[in-house]
């Protein structure tokens, strides 16, 4: 560990995937920063729900520190309340992709049975 690095914290541990140095407790998250971003750009409802959206992604960001950041950004996109707003994991995403007609505004996914619905 280079001398200096907080809490025995290596830049070239991280590079390999190892731990960061500590977040701090107002650090934004930046899977949910993307996500924030993301909506704030494209959101049709620039009310976000009723929240400030600024102090939502404070609250996500916290989610995402106890629960990790696929959690954190999956909440902050259900908190906007609607039907389309959604983060899916990579394999549901996979999933649902094979049936997607771009550009449709249709999503067509198969149940256990493996009919489309």
């Amino acid at each position: 560990v280079p001398p200096g690095c907080p809490g025995g914290w290596s830049p070239l541990g991280a590079a390999w995937g190892g731990a960061g140095p500590p977040a701090s407790a107002d650090a934004v998250d930046p899977t949910v920063d993307e996500v924030w971003n993301l909506v704030k750009k494209f959101s049709l409802d620039q009310s976000y729900n009723g929240q400030d959206w600024p102090a939502a992604r404070a609250k996500y960001s916290a989610v995402a520190r106890e629960k990790g950041s696929f959690e954190g950004a999956k909440q902050l996109a259900a908190s906007l309340g609607d039907k389309y707003s959604r983060v899916i994991d990579p394999q549901a995403y996979a999933k649902m992709a094979r049936f997607d007609l771009i550009g449709a505004g249709v999503l067509l996914a198969p149940d256990e049975s493996g009919k489309l619905s």
